[in-house]
């Protein structure tokens, strides 16, 4: 056993390190694992960089490959590989601050009116949003939100899913994402001088995997053919820290969470007859598709190109994010989040770069770059580029995405051309261009004029819940009332899939 003492924000915590075990695995199971290590650690993002000294395995053959000659001769080390053999230190790097989007529609549904507290959370994959309530008035008093916790743990939910599956797994990913939870509602308690402790109810939206996480329950069976969850929620639970009941949102199937019911509820009114497609494109892209007072519902694994991840140069939407890119003068720009030097792309700049290196012929329609280089560079002083590799990630993401979009198109037998609206939730929907989306082909060329950008809906969603039980009811009876189309045994979609690919 050794000691591993860790630096951050001018405060040291010594922690304790098992033989054979990582400097990412000891951190984790103190609760102060790296949000940036988002593949889990199993080697291959190499975004777990620290800098590290003291008694310390030999360099792998993983490090010699993914850090800078210069990193290796500073001692910057990745935590998934690093062992401490003896007493060491690690000197946490800067992390990202991932913009968060906690904005959304105004409600539709008005409060019971009875007295008291509550709390909303949307827990994301990538992020999470607390919501402070005053339940007589239905006013929100505060908003707190942060990337999810459980981002040390992997990126995705499948990641998740296999950290759950070891010894102690689930407990340290429940506890991780509820110790969070409860952190940002006793901020938000503090602020506006509620005791935390007195709180009547809470209500919580996320997607299935991350549902089961919170409530302790194994989302193994998720994870695996047929994808069959282990529980639907929509009823309240008791989650350890948390000091009342929480109402947990409805699913709908594995892949189609809380998250989706809630957030539809929020933005649509299902008894109405418009044809209209409500999509939340992330690491998950989940889609429901309204026709003729019929509801249609799949999940699409996009992966998390869309959060910047799996990219050479991909981050999420923080400072220093590459955030827009267009043609100008015939030759490429682009604007950073927060003004300062390029750091890398987030999502919406990735897709913007696609469309503009179509516009510019620098790419063509099969996604083959026009470099022998492999690459091309949008700023070669700043190291950005985009790699042939890189536009197969997007690829794989947009394309899921738009056969999901297809098959169920075909299946209420609805042209694109039939839709009247397409609302786009979620952080990447707000942020990205439309124009870009639908000349890359991930959005049904509808008219931008159609495209809406609602929010965090299931934020939303989890306030309407929290204050009404009308709103509770609804997204019950609307989660019974999906169809849901399971894609993966679809040969339709795979054909889709293969065409969607092209840009």
């Amino acid at each position: 056993m050794a000691t591993v003492t860790l630096f951050e924000a001018g405060l040291s915590t010594e922690i304790r390190a098992d033989a054979g075990e990582t400097l990412l695995e000891a951190l984790l199971r103190a609760g102060k694992g790296p949000a940036t290590a988002v593949c889990g650690g199993h080697h291959t993002c190499g975004r777990c960089k620290a800098l590290c000294r003291g008694e310390l395995s030999e360099l792998s053959a993983e490090e010699l490959e993914l850090l800078t000659e210069q990193e290796q001769l500073q001692g910057i080390r990745l935590l998934c590989c690093a062992r401490a053999r003896g007493n060491a230190q690690v000197y946490a790097l800067g992390g990202e601050t991932m913009q968060v989007q906690t904005a959304s529609l105004q409600s539709r549904y008005e409060t019971d009116g009875e007295g008291g507290f509550g709390f909303a959370a949307d827990v994301g994959t990538t992020t999470v949003a607390v919501f402070l309530m005053d339940l007589q008035s239905g006013e929100v008093l505060g908003v707190r939100s942060a990337p999810n916790a459980q981002r040390a743990f992997g990126a995705d939910v499948i990641s998740r899913c296999d950290y759950a599956s070891r010894e102690n797994g689930l407990a340290l990913l429940q506890q991780t994402l509820l110790d969070q939870l409860a952190s940002l509602v006793r901020e938000l308690c503090e602020e506006h001088g509620v005791a935390f402790a007195a709180l009547k109810r809470g209500a919580l939206a996320g997607n299935t995997v991350m549902e089961h996480l919170a409530a302790g329950e194994d989302p193994a069976s998720i994870a695996v053919a047929p994808y069959t969850p282990k529980s639907l929620f929509g009823e309240y639970r008791i989650l350890p820290g948390l000091p009342c009941s929480v109402w947990m949102a409805p699913c709908v199937a594995g892949y189609v969470g809380g998250d989706v019911t809630v957030g539809f509820n929020a933005c649509v009114d299902p008894r109405g007859q418009e044809s209209l497609l409500f999509a939340d494109v992330g690491t998950n892209g989940e889609l429901v598709l309204a026709h003729r007072g019929r509801l249609y519902t799949c999940a699409t694994a996009a992966g998390p190109a869309f959060e910047g991840a799996h990219i050479s140069c991909g981050m999420s939407g923080s400072a220093g994010a590459v955030d827009r890119v267009w043609v100008q003068e015939g030759r490429l720009a682009y604007s950073v989040i927060g003004k300062g030097e390029p750091k890398g792309l987030c999502g919406s700049g990735i897709l913007d770069l696609a469309a503009a290196l179509l516009e510019t012929e620098q790419m063509d329609e099969s996604g083959a770059l026009e470099s022998d280089e492999g690459l091309m560079w949008l700023d070669r002083q700043a190291q950005l580029s985009f790699t042939q590799r890189d536009v197969r990630e997007l690829q794989l993401a947009k394309g899921a995405v738009a056969a999901g979009i297809d098959v169920l198109l075909k299946q209420a037998d609805l042209a694109e051309s039939g839709l009247s609206r397409l609302l786009l939730a979620g952080g990447f929907g707000t942020y990205l261009n439309p124009e870009s989306a639908c000349r890359i082909g991930l959005l049904p060329s509808v008219g931008t004029h159609k495209i809406t950008a609602v929010g965090n809906a299931a934020g939303l969603g989890a306030c309407d819940c929290l204050k009404s039980g009308r709103a509770r009811e609804d997204a019950v009876h609307l989660a019974a009332q999906m169809q849901y189309i399971e894609l993966s045994c679809l040969p339709a979609f795979n054909e889709a899939y293969m065409e969607r690919m092209l840009f």
